[in-house]
C-alpha cells in the first residue's frame, strides 16, 4: 500500500505543487521498514512520467492555445538548428536537478516538434537518479535523527 501511496504522490504532485514528490520519497525511505532507495525511486518515477505521459499526449490541445503557438514560434525564429540538441540537454538538466520544472518541457515538446520517447526516457532517467538520491538521503536523514534521540 506504501508505493501505491507513492506512486499516487508523484502523479499528483506534478500538478500540485504543494504535494511534493521529493519531500514524500524522503519521508517513505525513513519509515520503519523502509524499501530500498531504488525501489522508491523507481515507483515516484512511475509515478511523475505518468503524469508526463498525460500532459504529453493532451499537448494537441495545449498546443493549440495562441501563447503557446507565440512561444513556439519565438523560440523556433531565434534558436531554428539548435533546437533539438538544446531542447534535449535541458530536459536532462530539468530532469535531474529540477530546473526549469520537467512538465514545462514535456508541454513544450509537441509545440516544438520533439518525438515523446525521447523526452520522457530522458526524464525517466534522470527522475530515477533524482528520486532515489532523495530516499538515500532521506534514510540516512531519518537513521541520524534516531541515533541522536538514543543519545539525549
Amino acid at each position: 500500500m506504501d508505493l501505491i501511496e507513492l506512486y499516487l504522490i508523484a502523479c499528483v504532485g506534478t500538478v500540485v505543487w504543494v504535494i511534493n514528490a521529493e519531500v514524500a520519497t524522503m519521508a517513505y525511505a525513513g519509515m520503519e521498514d523502509p524499501y530500498s532507495p531504488l525501489v522508491l525511486g523507481l515507483v515516484a518515477t512511475l509515478g511523475q512520467c505518468t503524469s508526463y505521459l498525460i500532459f504529453l499526449y493532451g499537448g494537441k490541445t495545449i498546443g493549440k492555445l495562441k501563447s503557446i503557438q507565440k512561444l513556439v514560434r519565438r523560440t523556433e525564429e531565434r534558436f531554428a538548428e539548435k533546437m533539438k540538441a538544446g531542447f534535449l540537454s535541458l530536459t536532462v538538466t530539468a530532469a535531474v536537478l529540477g530546473v526549469p520544472p520537467v512538465i514545462a518541457l514535456v508541454l513544450l515538446a509537441k509545440p516544438f516538434g520533439m518525438s515523446a520517447w525521447p523526452v520522457i526516457g530522458i526524464a525517466f532517467a534522470g527522475r530515477i537518479i533524482r528520486f532515489t538520491a532523495c530516499a538515500v538521503f532521506g534514510e540516512a536523514l531519518f537513521d541520524t535523527f534516531s541515533l541522536a534521540s538514543l543519545f539525549q
